[in-house]
């Protein structure tokens, strides 16, 4: 898959004269997006929660797409076991222990995706 908008990771910088900055973290720091303080229906607590998601997006695409990886592990995992039992590989122990990999991987996939989750998660809402 490929992408078009500007690479994370993002970072909430608080120190900006408009309100909130959302900057790209690199060599330099690059802003992205001002989360603007001038409107009455946008206080300055609503305007740093907007910014802290926004600036968790990139996290956020991340964690989606780890996880749409460990459901197609999972898939991939089910399919081959249900080809093993059928054509009787699962009483060979070789073929067993492929089957066995297949879903320590997809396994491993998934507590991938939970921790990059949790972490956008948690920088999404200042957790």
């Amino acid at each position: 898959m490929t992408s078009t908008h500007t690479p994370g990771p993002w970072k909430l910088e608080k120190e900006w004269s408009g309100g909130p900055l959302i900057a790209q973290v690199s060599k330099f720091v690059r802003a992205i997006y001002v989360v603007s303080l001038n409107s009455e229906a946008d206080p300055a607590s609503d305007a740093e929660a907007n910014a802290r998601l926004i600036s968790a997006a990139p996290d956020l695409l991340a964690a989606l797409l780890a996880e749409d990886e460990a459901d197609a592990a999972f898939d991939a995992a089910d399919e081959y076991a249900h080809r093993a039992d059928a054509e009787g590989w699962l009483d060979d122990p070789t073929g067993s222990l492929h089957v066995n990999g297949a879903w320590d991987r997809a396994n491993d996939l998934r507590a991938k995706a939970k921790e990059l989750r949790q972490a956008a998660i948690a920088k999404a809402t200042k957790e």
